[in-house]
């Protein structure tokens, strides 16, 4: 934080309607303070020796940030101004316990329901059985112990709803999106474009299971199977797959 843009949205809205926020989360390359307030947002960061490349790695690194997350949690709790809600997000869903824990001493535990973790490490590693079987499982115990789902589309409150065994009225949708204020249309620049008469451009982290790779296949038909030249494309982002793409 504040580099994840949905759960940032959702820290300073909160802030700003005049609750108390705080934040536990890795440190990342560009902020690495131990403890600071950011737009009224306590954050609580910890230092993340490990991040998974392989299926075990992914697995080293998960258990080192529950661990992390729940002392944090407890220092906050103990020491620091307290919390009424718990509010985790995936991938994956391994803070079930915590929010049990949590909600035994009368909290609430909310969830918010990023991405479809059984499906994106599939993606990632190839279809695993026992592997995939414990993250359906998991999937399954967040959603039954949350008071309430946060979700971003449709198709994943339906998940919420079939596969997780949630009430509709326990899932809510809450979209990410640009800030209207900032994001206004403007004139096309020559220059920026590159001489190219069309422009696409991709946004975001450039992860295997975003099929970035696909938009550059796509541009290489549209190049020469359809003889586009009048056509470029630029990617905006970084990620562990940008190397290969």
């Amino acid at each position: 934080m504040p580099f994840d843009r949905r759960v940032w949205l959702e820290a300073t809205t909160l802030a700003r309607a005049g609750y108390r926020v705080t934040v536990i989360c890795p440190q990342m390359k560009s902020f690495r303070a131990a403890h600071e307030v950011l737009e009224d947002v306590e954050i609580f960061r910890y230092r993340l020796p490990v991040q998974g490349r392989s299926a075990l790695g992914f697995v080293v690194e998960f258990a080192w940030c529950f661990l992390m997350t729940t002392a944090l949690s407890l220092r906050v709790a103990m020491f620091g101004r307290g919390f009424d809600v718990l509010h985790v997000c995936n991938p994956p869903e391994t803070y079930w316990p915590l929010g049990a824990f949590w909600r035994l001493l009368g909290k609430r535990f909310v969830f918010d329901h990023h991405d479809l973790s059984p499906e994106m490490f599939t993606v990632k590693f190839g279809h695993r059985p026992l592997l995939h079987r414990m993250l359906l499982l998991n999937e399954w115990l967040t959603f039954r112990l949350a008071n309430l789902v946060l979700t971003t589309n449709e198709s994943h409150k339906e998940v919420a709803l079939m596969r997780g065994g949630k009430r509709p009225g326990d899932v809510h949708i809450v979209r990410s999106g640009p800030d209207t204020g900032r994001l206004q249309l403007r004139e096309k620049d020559p220059d920026v474009a590159g001489g190219f008469q069309h422009l696409v451009a991709y946004l975001g982290e450039i992860c295997k299971q975003d099929g970035v790779e696909h938009l550059v296949r796509a541009m290489r038909i549209l190049r020469d199977d359809y003889g586009r030249h009048d056509v470029g494309c630029v990617f905006v982002g970084g990620g562990p797959h940008q190397p290969e793409v």
